[in-house]
């Protein structure tokens, strides 16, 4: 913090102050990487639907937390890393790894183009708002571990115990807690008496493991991604090892209360889980690591992929096999013992080749191909802006070539996204975004000897971003920013293995060198006040926009609340009042007067209700500020109708099915055939005939 320094305190005290801040930040860096894929697996980008806010103790340490905290947090930890640059009077370290993070900021900066021709302006905000959390994130991180190299390690070890612990969650998930999960909702039910949709009932009863994620295919990008580094972690650091038997002990000794053991048997347990702990963190054997590291990686390895298996993503299977050939190939190993590798692998593809892809339908790979056809198509008829950010979810409706009245809000194509909706900077940036790493680690490799740190690091990435081309990766800001930092750590590599296992004196004595070296090639006066008013500027806008959020979704929140909008629908025993909605709504409103979802909900409320009149104002309003809505050009035509007023509600009916044929242009038709039958019926009709 500021306060802590002041100008005339001595040097010596003000380094220490200055080296003080520096572990602090690191430390909180480490905590935010952990708790990444634990608190951040949901998705950002849907407006249409407010994010949960835990309002309890409980739902904050159980629930998902929304996307605009992790922008939070990281602007947080950018403008700490640039408080502590200000005073130690040292620029940012202009290394060769800066050009890894400054590709985000590329990526922020092609986003920005997506509010130019976006109908809705939702949808760009969210955008931003992610991106710049990721750009702060990315900076941060890299401006740590030029400050403090060991960091690097420590990274890795945080994601080490979160992807042990999704895992562990996972088997918990897939063995009790979908059985649990409906349990609960079958209390709901009884309780308020409202019934669970069909749909939604549906996706409960899969088995489909999602562990802390909101759906399974992001766990499985998430794991496959992480994975690789796990791997060679335990296989080579004594410090993963420690955190990978801690990690064990502590969720035993988490789940122990719920196993059902009597007092003795409880006690044992904690008591063994707590002596393994102890044991591994004061008296572990040097000596044994080799033994231990096989020891331990049997059950973490195999417990990571039957989670793998059981999200049953064939996406991220193709992917991973993909990255395990291509590791295979490139692994400096003799001919046959690739071939025997690449063997092994090949048994290990074909049956879950038969059971994940083949066995199961391919209708929505099909639907895949004809979201990327129409992304492809919405580039090349807007190639210099795209469509805007949101702006896929309305021209798919108009463009989608297969039966259904479904549209998605992405093409699920990190490339695809950017290049529709963002036009050629999308595309270039995306691209860029991809290749980057790869380029970065083939410029830089220490001697032309292999580095199975940095294949482990470089086969996670490609997985996931071959994943990424079949889903939504780039939206779930967990798996997103586990990725930032990995990538990061390809700069880090050589630092991360001279600096580990070693005494802590050593670990001193090279993080006082590297101070040194980077007080030598930090960036001075004027090209550091820029790097550091760019920093700062980007840490404050990050700030806003994430409470500027926070206040918009809280509010819409609240109102879906008081509607009765929600996963479990209404739990409300009576209906709200007008009065009661009407403040909820004008909240809304203030806080985003350029939103049309508060009311869009407060729409549906009414015409649940059937009051026309107020339904048919608020999709009005609607849709003032959502021009491209088919869904809401319908419901205003649904109050018009009943309203008596045919003229407008024909014309509202035929501009959605304009904008969305599919699921319209059939119900336009026989509204059409009907309104004809009333205004010049038969002779049979005039007689009474039926």
């Amino acid at each position: 913090a500021p306060f802590l320094f002041r100008l005339n305190m001595p040097e010596k005290t003000k380094k220490k102050k200055i080296d003080h801040a520096t572990d602090v930040l690191a430390g909180l860096s480490v905590v935010l990487v952990f708790i990444l894929p634990l608190k951040f697996g949901m998705m950002a980008g849907l407006p249409e639907t407010a994010t949960t806010m835990p309002t309890s103790w409980m739902e904050l340490l159980y629930f998902s937390w929304p996307y605009f905290i992790f922008t939070l947090f990281s602007a947080t930890l950018l403008a700490g890393v640039v408080v502590r640059e200000f005073f130690s009077r040292k620029g940012f370290k202009t290394n060769a790894g800066l050009s890894l993070a400054l590709s985000w900021i590329l990526l922020l900066l092609a986003s920005l183009v997506g509010f130019l021709n976006a109908s809705t302006l939702d949808f760009p905000l969210i955008q931003l708002n992610l991106f710049l959390g990721v750009a702060c994130l990315a900076l941060a991180i890299h401006q740590i571990l030029a400050l403090k190299p060991a960091a690097g390690m420590w990274y890795v070890n945080a994601v080490l115990a979160s992807t042990i612990l999704i895992s562990l969650l996972g088997l918990n998930q897939y063995f009790s807690g979908f059985e649990e999960t409906l349990n609960y909702v079958y209390a709901k039910e009884m309780a308020s008496g409202a019934k669970v949709s069909a749909n939604m009932l549906s996706r409960l009863r899969e088995t489909r493991v999602f562990a802390t994620f909101s759906i399974c295919n992001s766990l499985a990008a998430h794991l496959i991604l992480t994975i690789p580094i796990c791997v060679w972690a335990i296989l080579s650091k004594s410090s993963s090892l420690k955190t990978a038997i801690s990690t064990f002990g502590i969720f035993l000794l988490y789940m122990s209360p719920s196993i059902g053991l009597s007092g003795v048997g409880f006690f044992l347990l904690a008591f063994t889980a707590l002596t393994i702990m102890t044991l591994t963190l004061t008296k572990f054997p040097e000596g044994r690591k080799r033994i231990i590291s096989f020891v331990v990686i049997v059950p973490a390895l195999g417990m990571m992929l039957f989670v793998f298996r059981h999200t049953n993503s064939r996406g991220a299977f193709v992917a991973a096999s993909a990255a395990i050939f291509a590791a295979v190939a490139l692994a400096p190993l003799k001919t046959k013992t690739k071939l025997i590798g690449g063997a092994a692998a090949l048994l290990l593809v074909i049956p879950f080749l038969f059971t994940d892809i083949l066995a199961r339908s391919l209708k929505s790979m099909y639907f895949r191909f004809d979201y990327y056809l129409a992304a492809v198509r919405m580039f090349f008829a807007h190639p210099f802006a795209g469509v805007g950010w949101g702006d896929f979810f309305h021209e798919y409706m108009r463009m989608k070539r297969v039966p259904g009245s479904e549209s998605p809000h992405t093409p699920h194509n990190f490339i695809l996204s950017f290049a529709s909706q963002t036009g050629i900077a999308g595309l270039l940036a995306s691209v860029w975004i991809i290749v980057a790493p790869f380029l970065f680690a083939w410029r830089h490799r220490a001697n032309r000897l292999f580095d199975w740190r940095r294949t482990a690091i470089l086969a996670g990435w490609l997985a996931w971003c071959l994943h990424s081309l079949a889903d939504f990766n780039i939206q779930v800001p967990g798996s997103l920013g586990i990725a930032v930092v990995l990538i990061l750590l390809l700069d880090r590599t050589s630092e991360i293995h001279e600096t580990e296992d070693k005494p802590s004196e050593n670990k001193i004595d090279h993080a006082s060198s590297t101070e040194n070296e980077s007080d030598a090639t930090a960036t001075r006066s004027p090209a550091r006040a820029v790097c550091l008013a760019a920093s700062a500027i980007l840490a404050v806008s990050a700030f806003a926009m994430s409470m500027n959020r926070w206040r918009v979704e809280s509010n819409l929140n609240r109102l879906m609340t008081i509607c009765g909008v929600g996963v479990l629908g209404s739990m409300r025993p009576t209906s709200p009042s007008n009065a009661e909605v009407d403040a909820a709504l004008n909240v809304c409103v203030e806080a985003a007067p350029y939103s049309p979802f508060p009311w869009i909900c407060a729409g549906n409320l009414a015409q649940s209700e059937r009051d026309w009149g107020r339904s048919e104002y608020f999709f009005k309003e609607a849709l003032k500020r959502s021009p491209e809505r088919s869904s809401v050009y319908y419901h205003l035509f649904l109050s018009e109708a009943v309203l008596g007023k045919h003229d407008e509600a024909l014309k509202h009916l035929e501009k959605a099915a304009e904008l969305f044929p599919n699921a319209y242009a059939r119900i336009l038709r026989d509204y059409k055939k009907r309104m004809s039958i009333q205004t010049h019926p038969t002779n049979k009709q005039r007689d009474g005939g039926s």
